[in-house]
């Protein structure tokens, strides 16, 4: 399984859970958060981790009082994520099945970071951008919606 952390930007980390491996919040800090944060404060040395915002979907790992405090006392900004909304997670509406489109039947998993890798490197920053703004134009949609679902309501 991987894991993708991305930005207006592009992609900031693509990490890959070895097989039997278990996702739990103490794999998440460990692995996957702190390590992003020391990265935010050397890319950042001023302000570091200071007025990050920061979304991840609901999934049990995130959102355990563990994770929360992680996040918290890094001075990060969780963004709220509206549960069972997977048409506001940028990596559902879009990146995943953008990967999914352009995956083939691999059954090396060398072969699939690689590939996976050099896709994701191949979007444009503009394409992440673009992204983005969709995702606030969905969010302003569930807001008009009483949070109820909205996809058929987009152009």
């Amino acid at each position: 399984m991987f894991y993708i952390f991305f930005k207006t930007t592009g992609v900031v980390h693509l990490g890959y859970v070895e097989k039997g491996d278990t996702i739990t919040s103490e794999y998440y800090i460990k692995n996957c958060l702190k390590p992003r944060i020391c990265e935010i404060n050397k890319q950042r040395p001023k302000t570091g981790t200071q007025s990050f915002k920061f979304l991840h979907n609901n999934a049990q790992p995130h959102v355990t009082k563990t994770v929360t405090n992680c996040l918290n006392q890094a001075g990060i900004t969780i963004i709220r994520y509206p549960p069972y909304s997977p048409d506001l997670a940028p990596s559902d509406y879009w990146l995943f099945d953008l990967i999914k489109k352009n995956l083939v039947n691999d059954t090396d998993v060398e072969s699939q970071k690689t590939r996976i890798t050099k896709l994701l490197q191949s979007i444009p920053k503009e394409e992440y951008k673009k992204m983005f703004d969709k995702w606030l134009e969905r969010m302003q949609l569930c807001i008009d919606n009483d949070g109820h679902y909205f996809e058929h309501l987009i152009k």
